[in-house]
């Protein structure tokens, strides 16, 4: 199952055919991968994978519930990408983290939900 199809099943094909056109060429084991840092300073452990991937999910679905830009939307999937790949490719999230604004994107859109 590709990225796409992730998208796709979770939030529907027009979102994922939106996104194809933005994610068209992206390669996050070239932007995110290092070989020099590849082991213990990129690893990390599976709870915590679960739950960046889980916030990035989320803050996809609350931009789309307040109707974000493409271009907005492309950044936070572009980092879900590396966030959803990082376990296994020791990529860098927290410099994806930085590069696509991922902190104001959450202030931004992020909506506040209760836990019952």
């Amino acid at each position: 199952m590709t990225f796409i199809d992730v998208l796709e099943k979770k939030y529907g094909k027009d979102f994922a055919k939106l996104m194809k056109k933005q994610l068209k060429r992206y390669d996050p084991q070239v932007l995110y991968g290092n070989r020099e840092t590849r082991d213990e300073e990129l690893s990390i452990n599976e709870t915590y994978h679960k739950i960046l991937i889980g916030k990035a999910f989320n803050l996809i679905t609350d931009m789309i519930d307040t109707e974000a830009s493409p271009e907005e939307l492309a950044k936070a999937v572009k980092y879900a990408w590396v966030v959803l790949d990082t376990a296994k490719y020791h990529l860098n999230h927290k410099k994806a983290y930085e590069d696509y604004g991922i902190k104001e994107l959450y202030a931004q859109y992020h909506i506040p939900r209760k836990i019952h």
